[in-house]
């Protein structure tokens, strides 16, 4: 972290340092939330982090599930059936 090396800085600047760091769309939702506290700041943004992790793994596994299974068959129209008859 940038934040741990710098001295002297009041909370504004070291969340405007932390942020910097951060990647999209983790830096939005901090900047957005405009905190004060930086180990509030720290806590959410861990806490993101773990957010977008979980949906990345569902999404993931949703893909490779859809993947796996070929689609269901149409069913057959009426047109089809009565051509059968």
């Amino acid at each position: 972290m940038h934040v741990a090396h710098a001295d002297n800085l009041n909370e504004h600047q070291q969340f405007n340092i932390y942020t910097t760091g951060l990647l999209e769309p983790l830096k939005t939702d901090i900047e957005v939330l405009d905190l004060e506290d930086m180990e509030m700041t720290m806590s959410l943004a861990r806490a993101y982090t773990q957010r977008l992790a979980v949906v990345a793994k569902a999404n993931k596994a949703s893909a490779l599930k859809s993947r796996c299974f070929p689609p269901p068959k149409a069913a057959m129209t009426t047109t089809t059936a009565t051509n059968r008859l």
